[in-house]
């Protein structure tokens, strides 16, 4: 099964604010919103086969990630993760993931040598990584990284100037995503890129 970023631009306090917020208007919003999505969520984790499946279904995991009371713990965290995802959805806007789906841990390694060559003050790994604080349990439970504005604010200059000196062409293109990110997030200052790998 191939592997791919998935990253997201999202208003900060919003975002970090929904897990154990204890929103009851944004659960009945999310399950109606992404009802298709929670569907979809509760056939890939099998939900309803007691043989391999002991949690929440995806709706409870959306109603248990905002409520702030989780049922499950760290090893079985992956639905709390697309539930997190729901979040970002619901308050953000989908980036672009051109050049980085599918892709593998050794891309991100590859163009982040680049970055640091180029005195660009980013790390890929960041955004799939390196998770903000959030409300504890969710602090252990939720596998997500993220860029926050103020670094991608000083990183916009130096990767323009390194963009025209990159040669291989996917690599250039690849770093044309990311400067597509931060032009939307130079739009949107009080957001943060958020990404998922899997």
């Amino acid at each position: 099964m191939s592997q791919g970023l998935m990253a997201y631009l999202v208003p900060r306090d919003e975002l970090l604010a929904a897990p154990g917020g204890r929103d009851r208007e944004l659960v009945a919003a999310m399950l109606d919103e992404f009802a298709e999505d929670i569907e979809q969520l509760d056939r890939d984790f099998e939900t309803d086969n007691a043989d391999v499946w002991d949690g929440p279904t995806a709706a409870g995991a959306v109603a248990e990630l905002i409520g702030g009371r989780p049922s499950m713990d760290e090893d079985d965290g992956g639905l709390y993760t697309a539930a997190f995802e729901l979040v970002c959805r619901y308050y953000g806007e989908s980036a672009s993931n051109d050049y980085f789906s599918p892709c593998r841990v050794e891309w991100f390694n590859r163009l982040d040598a680049l970055l640091a060559a180029g005195g660009v003050p980013l790390s890929l790994a960041d955004v799939w990584c390196v998770a903000p604080s959030v409300r504890s349990p969710w602090d252990r439970l939720l596998e997500f990284g993220h860029w926050p504005a103020d670094v991608m604010r000083v990183a916009a200059g130096p990767l323009d100037r390194l963009l025209p000196s990159v040669a291989d062409a996917d690599e250039r293109s690849a770093l044309g995503t990311v400067q597509g990110w931060l032009q939307a997030a130079g739009a949107a200052p009080d957001s943060i890129l958020v990404g998922f790998f899997r």
